[in-house]
């Protein structure tokens, strides 16, 4: 029974040891405290006293259980407006030129775990009310990198009204 003794300490501190091991390793490298961002864009039409604007907002949610930090030169909201179709095969595909490039979250250094960033403008629209225009929401970090895309129709096409909600990017790892 003495050597039963003696080999229990040990092994009992081997077990703590091991068990000490694994929950740093589970922790450092567990799925929830990587950084888990969602950037969402959203746009609408609106006139008032015949001009027309594009009303613009991004959410930047944090789902995971770690602090981000914003590279603030990679975090822009760009539009952009349709050039004429031009054909590639069977169909007819819209052309995009850049019209304008605005900075999103400039007052913000990181996002908090659980945390939504909203950022909105409301951008006076060239005469040119018939045209589609396409919105890209761009955020960076030090790891990640996403954007987000939202068609926004003419307003004289109310079939394709409820077209103008993007779906939000995901990406679970670097860029």
């Amino acid at each position: 029974m003495h050597w039963f003794q003696w080999l229990d300490t040990p092994l009992k501190e081997l077990a703590i040891v091991v068990g000490a091991v694994w929950v740093v390793l589970n922790y450092v490298l567990g799925r929830t405290h990587k950084s888990r961002i969602q950037l969402r864009v959203f746009a609408d039409r609106a006139s008032r006293k015949g001009e027309e604007f594009l009303i613009l907002r991004t959410e930047l949610n944090n789902v995971g259980l770690s602090k981000v930090e914003l590279k603030h030169e990679g975090c822009a909201l760009t539009i952009f407006i349709q050039r004429p179709f031009e054909q590639t095969g069977k169909i007819w595909e819209l052309g995009w030129r850049e019209l304008e490039t605005l900075k999103l979250y400039l007052h913000q250094d990181y996002v908090e775990p659980s945390g939504v960033l909203i950022d909105a403008h409301a951008v006076l629209l060239p005469r040119l009310m018939d045209n589609f225009y396409k919105v890209q929401a761009r955020f960076e970090s030090t790891t990640v990198v996403l954007r987000s895309v939202v068609i926004v129709p003419p307003m004289d096409m109310t079939g394709l009204k409820n077209a103008n909600m993007g779906e939000g990017a995901k990406i679970k790892g670097p860029a």
